[in-house]
């Protein structure tokens, strides 16, 4: 059933469907295998959660998916064209304003991850 539910994930990705969709499709069909009475998903859900230790690594998709957001919704641009308006007339401004557009945004979402997807 796993794999039924990230093959799908990974096609419906590669056929170009915007990341919040398959990661809902993904969701209901966990949740509907869960309570209608397929044990095996909550011994996935328990095992898959054991591997993963470290709290902070659960946050890594919700900031990519924050990235994905930010970048969809144009604050990034507009994040860049801010820095650009304080720093561009500066020699070498433009790496100047990546730069400190980066940190904003990393300051912004909270993390390097998340910086580097948008």
């Amino acid at each position: 059933m796993a794999l039924t539910i990230f093959s799908i994930m990974i096609v419906l990705l590669l056929l170009g469907f915007p990341m919040m969709i398959p990661l809902i499709i993904g969701a209901f069909v966990g949740f509907y295998t869960m309570f209608n009475g397929f044990d095996q998903m909550e011994t996935m859900v328990q095992q898959m959660m054991a591997g993963i230790r470290p709290a902070s690594l659960i946050a890594v998709p919700m900031f990519i998916f924050a990235a994905d957001i930010m970048t969809r919704g144009q604050s990034a641009n507009r994040l860049i064209d801010m820095v650009m308006a304080f720093v561009g007339h500066v020699k070498g401004g433009l790496a100047v304003s990546t730069a400190a557009a980066c940190t904003m945004f990393g300051a912004v979402s909270g993390s390097t991850q998340a910086t580097v997807v948008a």
